[in-house]
C-alpha cells in the first residue's frame, strides 16, 4: 500500500504530452514529498516539546510549501513548481537562519537547492544562472547579518530540528543521485538498442548494395547483349528475330525498373518525416489495391474475398503496399486454376490480427524466415517476375508499428499470411463498410 502511494505521488503530472520532462517531475514529486513529511515531523516535534508558535507557523508554512509543488506538478505547472521549490526553499532558509540562527543543515539545504536547480533549467540557462545567484547571494547576505549580529530572536535550541533538516536535505541528494542514476541506465539501454539497431541496419545496406548491384547488371547485361544482336540483324537485314530480341530488351527493362521502384519504397520508409498517419479504412484500402491490380486479377481469373476490416491508424500508402504485396504473391505464386484470395480480420483489447489466405503453391518451412529478407527469392525470374523486396517491404512497414508479421504454409498447400498490429492510442475505431 505504502509502494502505491509512493508510486501515485511520484507520478503526479507525469504524462505523455512533455515526456522529455517525465523524470524531473517525479525527482521533484519525490523531493516534494520527503520534505513535507520530514517537516510534518518537526511539527509533531514542535508539538510536543511547545516550541514557540512563530517557530511552528514556519515550519507548517514550509511543509504547505511542498505539498503545493505536487499539486502545480499534477495540473501540469512544471515550470512554476520549480520556481516555487527553488524560491520557497531559499525563502524558509534564509527565514530560519536569520530568525532563530543555525546554518549547518540550512547550508546543506542551500546547497542541494542549487543542485536541483542547475539540473532542472539546463534548458534555460540565464534563469538557472539567475536562481542559484539570488540563492547564495541571500543566504551568504543573511549569514553575514547573522555572524555581526545574532539571530533576531536570539539563539534558541529546537531539539533535534537539526536533525531533521539534515535528513530532509539528504534526502533531496538521495532522490537526485538516484534521477541521475536511472537516466543514465537509460541512457545506456537506449544506447544499446541504437547501436542493435545500427549494426542491424549497417549488415542489410551491405547486403542490400551488393544484391541489389547484381539484381541491376542481371538485366543490364541482358539488355546490352540483345542490343547488340538486333544492331547485328539491322545491318545483315535479318528481321525476323527482332521481335524476339526486342522482347528480351523489354523484359530486362521492366525488371530494372521494378528494382529501382522498390528500393525508391525503402528509402521512403527509412525516412519518418514522410509519414502521414490517421485513421485508414482498410476496406477502402483494399478496395483501391483491387482495382490498382484490376489487370493482373481478371488476367489470373483470381477472385479477391473479404470480410469486414477494421480502422488503424496509420500511413495509408505504406499499407496500400502491404495490401498489394501480399495480394499480388498470392496470385503470382499460383497455379490453381481460379487463384482465392481470403482476407479475414479479428481483433482483442490490444490488437489487430488480419490474414490472407491464398490457394497458391505454398512455401516449405525451413524457408519461412528467409522470404522476409531483402532480395531472397526462392524461384529464378525465368520462373516468376519480381525483385525479392516485396515481402521484405511488408515485413520493415509492419515492424514500424511496432507489430509483426508470419506465415503459414505448406508445400502444395497454400499460404496464410497474418500481419499482428498492436491498437495503442490513439484507439481503433471499427465505423468501416465491408469491401
Amino acid at each position: 500500500m505504502i509502494n502505491n502511494i509512493w508510486q501515485k505521488i511520484s507520478d503526479a503530472g507525469v504524462s505523455s504530452a512533455h515526456p522529455e520532462e517525465n523524470l524531473l517531475i517525479r525527482l521533484y514529486n519525490q523531493m516534494s514529498l520527503v520534505t513535507a513529511l520530514v517537516f510534518l515531523a518537526v511539527i509533531v516535534t514542535a508539538l510536543v516539546f511547545e516550541y514557540d508558535r512563530f517557530y511552528l507557523g514556519l515550519v507548517t508554512v514550509s511543509c504547505a510549501v511542498y505539498v503545493l509543488i505536487i499539486y502545480l506538478n499534477s495540473y501540469q505547472k512544471i515550470y512554476t513548481a520549480r520556481l516555487a521549490i527553488a524560491l520557497l526553499t531559499m525563502a524558509w532558509v534564509c527565514a530560519i537562519s536569520l530568525f532563530i540562527g543555525g546554518f549547518f543543515s540550512q547550508s546543506l539545504v542551500i546547497g542541494a537547492n542549487c543542485c536541483v536547480v542547475f539540473i532542472s533549467f539546463a534548458r534555460r540557462p540565464k534563469v538557472r544562472n539567475i536562481l542559484i545567484f539570488t540563492m547564495v547571494v541571500f543566504y551568504c547576505s543573511v549569514l553575514v547579518y547573522v555572524q555581526r549580529n545574532g539571530p533576531v530572536f536570539g539563539v534558541t535550541d529546537y531539539p533535534y530540528d537539526e536533525i531533521l533538516a539534515l535528513f530532509a536535505a539528504g534526502a533531496w541528494v538521495v532522490a537526485v543521485l538516484n534521477a541521475y542514476n536511472n537516466q543514465r541506465n537509460k541512457l545506456i539501454a537506449d544506447l544499446q538498442i541504437k547501436n542493435e539497431k545500427l549494426k542491424e541496419t549497417t549488415e542489410e545496406l551491405e547486403r542490400f548494395t551488393y544484391i541489389a548491384s547484381h539484381d541491376l547488371k542481371s538485366p543490364l547485361r541482358t539488355i546490352n547483349s540483345f542490343i547488340g544482336l538486333i544492331e547485328r540483324d539491322i545491318q545483315r537485314e535479318r528481321y525476323e528475330a527482332l521481335p524476339d530480341r526486342l522482347q528480351f530488351v523489354k523484359t530486362g527493362a521492366k525488371q530494372i525498373n521494378t528494382l529501382v521502384k522498390d528500393i525508391l519504397e525503402i528509402s521512403t520508409l527509412n525516412n519518418p518525416e514522410k509519414k502521414k498517419k490517421n485513421f485508414v479504412d482498410f476496406n477502402r484500402v483494399l478496395k483501391n489495391v483491387k482495382n490498382h491490380l484490376t489487370e493482373e486479377i481478371s488476367g489470373a481469373g483470381a477472385v479477391i474475398k473479404s470480410e469486414m476490416l477494421p480502422n488503424f491508424y496509420c500511413d495509408e500508402a505504406e499499407f496500400f503496399l502491404v495490401f498489394q504485396n501480399l495480394i499480388q504473391n498470392g496470385i503470382k505464386y499460383n497455379e490453381s486454376q481460379t487463384p482465392v484470395i481470403y482476407i479475414s480480420a479479428r481483433t482483442t483489447d490490444t490488437d489487430i490480427i488480419i490474414s490472407f489466405q491464398d490457394n497458391g503453391i505454398g512455401i516449405e518451412e525451413e524457408y519461412h524466415a528467409q522470404i522476409f529478407q531483402y532480395f531472397r527469392r526462392l524461384h529464378s525470374t525465368a520462373e516468376y517476375d519480381g525483385t525479392g523486396l516485396g515481402l521484405g517491404l511488408c515485413r520493415k512497414i509492419i515492424n514500424s508499428y511496432n507489430g509483426s508479421i508470419e506465415v503459414k504454409s505448406e508445400y502444395g498447400k497454400g499460404s496464410i499470411f497474418s500481419i499482428n498490429l498492436a491498437i495503442g492510442e490513439p484507439v481503433l475505431s471499427q465505423n468501416a463498410v465491408a469491401v
